[in-house]
């Protein structure tokens, strides 16, 4: 005896549903000869899932786990001396919550949403499933442009020397493949040629169910352009950082936060350290809402070394 299954899924415009939307389809399965099932049901689960080992004190796994959406449906319920065989369907609809995280895989967190199919007999469970990609909806409270600043201070043996940077974000909210714009003015009142640098990151945070975090910070690759800037001079400089479409925040969620930022730097020759400053943005589909980014530090300043 053998039970096939297909779960279809309607497709959206763009391939991926948002929070709110109507998740409809059709369950076909085929039963090839006459058999006894004491159920046969449709879940529809959303949750994640996140996990790493700390390594202070000796090796320990921590991890968290969180359920966003969890509705089965019994569309078949054994019956004394029943036998079920041949081809059925069954319709489905589901309606997505609307605070809810986006998809999401990584080594060490996953976010899904998923329909199971389950064959029960009395000696062994089926299940079938399909993914349902979901790009969660983000919000920022914070007004454009966004202004920053960055500034280092250089102590020479005789002459007091500063490089001032003042910048302005365009777009704090941009929707994924779309370009941030920055306006940087660089004021360089030293005398050594410096580069003004900018690049995206990837700042994404697990959270444990005891309080615990590992953040993992990395450059997203080909995002960094940069300018060289003359000693002693003003300049005004346009910088293009760039998204891509796999790119989106994550909100929503007790188990991963999920940021990017502009990371702006300013490089000078030694002795001197690199002065940085980073801006945060977000990235995804845009709602109106109250969540604000934590408070950035803007101002940088080094002794001579």
């Amino acid at each position: 005896m053998a039970v096939s299954c297909e779960i279809l899924i309607a497709r959206t415009e763009d391939d991926v549903f948002k929070p709110g939307d109507l998740v409809t389809g059709t369950i076909k399965y085929f039963i090839d000869e006459p058999t006894k099932f004491e159920g046969i049901s449709m879940n529809f689960l959303g949750n994640g899932n996140c996990w790493w080992t700390k390594t202070e004190g000796g090796a320990i796994s921590v991890g968290n786990s969180e359920t966003y959406v969890n509705k089965t449906i019994s569309f078949y319920t054994g019956k004394s001396g029943e036998e079920l065989s041949g081809a059925y369907e069954y319709p489905f609809q589901f309606l997505l919550p609307i605070n809810i995280p986006s998809s999401y895989k990584d080594g060490n967190c996953v976010i899904a949403y998923k329909i199971i199919v389950t064959f029960v007999r009395t000696t062994r469970r089926e299940q079938f499933e399909a993914e349902i990609p979901v790009q969660g909806y983000v919000t920022t409270s914070v007004q454009e442009p966004m202004l920053f600043g960055l500034q280092k201070k250089l102590f020479p043996v005789f002459t007091d020397s500063k490089i001032a940077l003042r910048g302005e974000l365009e777009n704090v909210a941009v929707t994924p493949g779309t370009n941030v714009n920055l306006t940087i003015k660089v004021n360089n009142d030293s005398n050594n040629e410096i580069f003004v640098r900018t690049e995206l990151i990837k700042c994404f945070t697990l959270m444990s169910n005891h309080g615990e975090t590992s953040a993992n910070i990395i450059l997203v690759p080909n995002t960094t352009t940069g300018s060289n800037i003359e000693k002693n001079s003003e300049q005004s400089i346009k910088c293009v950082v760039p998204t891509f479409v796999n790119l989106f925040s994550i909100q929503n969620s007790n188990i991963v936060k999920g940021e990017y930022k502009v990371r702006v730097t300013i490089e000078i020759p030694f002795p001197y350290k690199d002065a940085t400053v980073d801006v945060p943005v977000v990235i995804g589909k845009i709602i109106g809402g109250v969540i604000a980014p934590d408070p950035m530090k803007n101002e940088h300043c080094d002794e001579e070394k």
